[in-house]
């Protein structure tokens, strides 16, 4: 007998419940997105809501946007429940049976016969199945990573490089706790040349009190919060905490520090001799020691994971915030942070897949705080921009949306949100609305 195939299928099954009126769905279109589910993926209803007939016609939509690369295609099966007064009976509906999607796909429509709901007679108690077994195609190591540990088999050393990197963020909006990440520079150079080469070259940049202050740590969410007990004192003023510098790194070693007219101008490096072995040492101040450490991971593996966008978290309760914060992944990292650092790097696929999942976060109960947040305002960054503008010009209609753009829209004509000006403007320059 000749094995021709064979195939690991996978398959996760999610329900949903709601509660759908016509006041909640109001005149036209409206999406209903879950929070990111299985492997990466978001389910969706869509709804179409007509008040003459009061009928509502529904189809199921699904967000493939962040799912991981190394899937191969999905097969899809939804079904949909409702009962009411008016339905006295349950009534379902098979929407989609397995229906196959290719990856990559960016279209969360799926083509269905849509499901016609009265809503007539009250609200309507909706039930939604979604079924989706999918595979894994194989992963290689890559050919870069093997050669390093080929190399290491003679050597006995795989770590050459060590970077240091804050990880809190005080009261005072100072950062401090600077801690190590440990890694391979021939595996960095290969994918990031143009940036990792010059730190592991003879000449070294050196860094400087300015650039500490320069870079605007509030906004960087991959920065833990330290408490107030922790930050200061009682009854004491707030004192600014100390930056890491190569001075205060306590670093071992022959060490070493020489200037340099590269374009790495937040990094600090030193070269650290320990026996036979070479270490050299990099500080780094305009990125978080929570970013990096997916970075590394990523030139590694191919693999990144993100957090939920700040927005989002900050609406979850505080027993399903601590519930979520004991199931984080240690790999996670801010999509904003892993933005702007493949961005510096040159690192477009991994930016893509940032911005992909920055869009999957974004909807109408944080689409005002996004638009008007420091991030968005950053002017290299039109495409986060547009995206932003995109949502709002879609979910203008959504009930909440246009009071909270003109509370927003007030507190930067009193100059409270300077950052936000030209993403305002190009907003409502685009949509011109009828205030």
């Amino acid at each position: 007998m000749e094995k021709v195939s064979e195939s690991s299928l996978r398959v996760t099954q999610t329900i949903f419940k709601m509660v759908i009126d016509d006041q909640k769905l109001g005149c036209g279109e409206t999406t209903f997105w879950s929070d990111l589910c299985g492997e990466g993926w978001r389910c969706g209803i869509s709804t179409s809501y007509d008040d003459y007939d009061s009928e509502c016609v529904i189809r199921l939509a699904l967000d493939l946007s962040s799912v991981d690369s190394a899937l191969v295609s999905l097969t899809f099966s939804g079904s949909l429940t409702w009962s009411s007064d008016y339905y006295r009976d349950d009534h379902d509906s098979n929407a989609i049976c397995d229906y196959i999607i290719k990856l990559p796909n960016d279209e969360p429509m799926i083509p269905h016969s849509p499901t016609t709901i009265s809503l007539g007679e009250g609200p309507v108690d909706l039930t939604v199945t979604f079924k989706i077994a999918y595979s894994y195609r194989p992963k290689r190591m890559p050919s870069e990573l093997q050669e390093t540990l080929k190399s290491t088999i003679s050597s006995g050393s795989f770590t050459n490089a060590k970077f240091l990197l804050y990880s809190r963020r005080g009261q005072s909006g100072r950062v401090d706790s600077p801690l190590p990440l440990f890694a391979n520079s021939t595996v960095l150079k290969n994918h990031c040349p143009s940036y990792f080469e010059p730190l592991f070259s003879d000449r070294f940049t050196e860094l400087s009190v300015t650039d500490v202050e320069a870079y605007d740590y509030y906004s960087d969410s991959d920065y833990s919060d330290c408490s107030e007990g922790d930050d200061v004192d009682s009854g004491a003023e707030p004192q600014p905490e100390q930056a890491a510098t190569p001075e205060n790194c306590s670093i071992s070693g022959d060490t070493s520090i020489r200037a340099d007219e590269s374009k790495n101008d937040h990094v600090a490096a030193m070269l650290e001799r320990k026996g036979e072995n070479q270490i050299r040492t990099i500080v780094v101040t305009d990125f978080a020691f929570r970013t990096y450490r997916a970075l590394i991971y990523y030139l590694y593996t191919g693999s990144i994971s993100f957090a939920p966008l700040k927005s989002t978290r900050s609406r979850a309760s505080g027993k399903e915030a601590e519930d979520n914060k004991s199931q984080v992944d240690d790999l996670r990292c801010s999509p904003k942070s892993m933005y702007r650092l493949a961005d510096k790097l040159g690192l477009d696929d991994l930016k893509q897949q940032a911005l992909s999942f920055i869009r999957s976060g974004i909807s109408e109960t944080n689409v005002v705080q996004e638009v008007g947040s420091r991030f968005t305002g950053i002017p290299e960054y039109n495409e986060i921009r547009q995206t932003e503008i995109q949502v709002l010009s879609d979910k203008w209609a959504v009930p909440g949306v246009k009071e909270a753009f003109l509370e927003l829209l007030k507190r930067a004509m009193l100059g409270e949100l300077p950052h936000a000006t030209d993403t305002l403007l190009a907003f409502v320059s685009r949509m011109k609305p009828a205030f």
